[in-house]
């Protein structure tokens, strides 16, 4: 439980970072991002989604397609 409430900080801060910089927001395509995702119990595809939402955007990248997507 308690590594669980480490990689949640880690979205956390990670997330927050990706608010700040379209360099950062890179990371929500990578496999580390979705590392992460997996390690905390947490679906990508939502967070990425509320990610954008919470941006403002009124369309979503095209899931596991962006520029930085690496599979």
């Amino acid at each position: 439980m308690a590594h669980r409430v480490l990689w949640l900080h880690v979205l956390k801060v990670g997330l927050a970072d990706a608010r700040r910089s379209e360099a950062d927001a890179a990371w929500i395509w990578s496999d580390d991002f979705e590392l992460v995702c997996a390690l905390a119990g947490l679906d990508p595809d939502i967070l990425r989604a509320d990610f954008y939402r919470r941006q403002g955007a009124v369309a979503f990248p095209e899931f596991k397609t962006g520029p930085h997507y690496s599979r």
